[in-house]
């Protein structure tokens, strides 16, 4: 007999991220500069129809934290907490209808950390162990995004500009600073 055992995290959310990522003595601050992105802030503007006209419920898995169509699976992703709390996708884009969601809801929504680095419960219930988080700057990750015709064509752009080109040698003696955007760390 042979037992494989396999252990899986779930999504916890911003909130969680926030308690060690907003500056102090246990983590850097990221969650205070990321919450100025547009990530931050791109299911709150869209459900309230105020970043576009054209949101609706396939733009959800790219929007929010751990969606899935799948109900067989549960992480604690946006489309388990949906299900638990009741929410449904308004008919309307209007304004109110962020503020109308579930508090739960709300914390698993946007583009937020657990998006590029996996679900986050490992990583802290180990108390910030980074063999539990994927810590990656390809663009592929940004890609199963921002890589969806007819709209997001985002990746395609980059692919054909000279940001695409990384080099680890500044192109003179004031550009250093540019060496950290032009490569993948």
């Amino acid at each position: 007999n042979l037992t494989l055992v396999i252990t899986a995290g779930t999504y916890l959310g911003a909130n969680t991220c926030a308690l060690c990522h907003s500056g102090g003595l246990v983590a850097s601050n990221t969650f205070g500069p990321w919450s100025g992105t547009l990530h931050a802030h791109a299911f709150t503007e869209a459900i309230d129809g105020l970043s576009t006209d054209h949101f609706n419920k396939n733009c959800i898995s790219c929007h929010s934290v751990g969606f899935d169509a799948s109900t067989n699976t549960a992480n604690g992703g946006f489309d388990d907490i949906a299900a638990q709390t009741g929410w449904v996708f308004p008919s309307v884009l209007t304004n109110g209808n962020w503020a109308a969601m579930p508090t739960a809801l709300k914390n698993v929504a946007n583009v937020q950390c657990e998006n590029c680095h996996g679900p986050g419960s490992q990583h802290a219930y180990s108390l910030g162990n980074t063999n539990f988080i994927t810590v990656t700057s390809s663009s592929g990750n940004c890609a199963q995004c921002h890589d969806s015709l007819s709209h997001h064509y985002k990746t395609a752009e980059w692919n054909n500009s000279k940001h695409a080109v990384a080099t680890r040698t500044p192109s003179g003696p004031s550009r250093y600073n540019c060496v950290r955007c032009h490569t993948a760390m």
